[in-house]
């Protein structure tokens, strides 16, 4: 018995770069209750509060959408567990947008807790916008995504060749042996997700073992590539509609209306940034 603990403790971290991860990526039995002051991983009794001693990230397959009074997800995590989360979220959040509730789409949750609920089932009481993000694609497909992307050196996203020649000129993260590969991949996969490449990147290169302490990364930074959060300090909020600057061409593509049309009335994020030199797509 004394000898099983570090082989485990291998297993999480050697494999910390991927969603193999265990601790990094956990299973829904494997969160910390909402109730808890402690817990071995991820929380510490501190007291009267409670420390999150580290990020977790909670990756789970949409199997079942219902849409009564608010948004309710039937997810499946990496070991097949069915569980139900509630969400507490506008028409078009910070980081989500209904229209990605789809059937076989992955959920992201970042530091969630256990929720006992009035019906006696347990799962997720999602109130915080931020830390939820889906990504448009299903679980085994993302997982080969973000393999590719944590590949060194670089390798091609269609075939896994170690030779590469050219990138998305879109997104930048994706690479390819040719254009055979590079048109073949758009089809398969990349044009559900080039838009959400650099969330994805961002992600599993994150510094998990970092205590938030009063600063959680959610997805509204892990959506701003790394020097513009090095150079501002802190992460001006994305566009109310949920796409990228560089996905919209006019007012006219943005579905929101009045003064959330981010064109007409935007956001920090879509101006021109103050510090570096910097200028917005969207304006200039």
């Amino acid at each position: 018995e004394g000898e099983d603990e570090p082989t485990a403790k291998v297993d999480c971290l050697c494999s910390a770069m991927s969603f193999d991860s265990t601790i990094n990526f956990p299973a829904f039995e494997q969160l910390p209750d909402e109730d808890d002051f402690s817990h071995p991983s991820y929380l510490a009794d501190v007291g009267d509060c409670c420390l999150l001693l580290r990020h977790w990230c909670l990756m789970a397959e949409i199997v079942e959408v219902s849409m009564v009074i608010r948004p309710r997800l039937t997810l499946r995590d990496r070991l097949g567990k069915l569980f139900n989360m509630h969400m507490h979220v506008t028409h078009s959040t910070s980081t989500s947008r209904l229209d990605d509730m789809q059937i076989g789409n992955v959920v992201a949750v970042m530091c969630p807790e256990q929720h006992s609920f009035m019906d006696y089932t347990v799962g997720i009481k999602q109130k915080q916008e931020d830390t939820l993000y889906i990504f448009r694609s299903n679980m085994s497909t993302l997982t080969k995504e973000a393999d590719s992307l944590s590949a060194s050196p670089p390798c091609c996203f269609g075939c896994g060749a170690r030779f590469v020649a050219q990138s998305c000129k879109e997104c930048g993260l994706a690479y390819y042996c040719g254009d055979v590969c590079r048109l073949k991949h758009w089809d398969a996969i990349h044009k559900c997700l080039c838009s959400q490449m650099l969330v994805l990147h961002n992600l599993v290169q994150l510094d998990f073992d970092r205590s938030p302490g009063g600063d959680l990364a959610d997805f509204c930074e892990l959506a701003r590539p790394k020097s513009t959060l090095s150079r501002c300090g802190h992460l001006p909020r994305p566009c109310a509609c949920g796409f990228q600057e560089s996905d919209l061409a006019s007012s006219d593509d943005c579905p929101m209306l009045g003064v959330e049309n981010h064109r007409d009335f935007p956001p920090a994020a879509c101006l021109p940034e103050a510090v570096g030199g910097g200028v917005s797509r969207q304006f200039f």
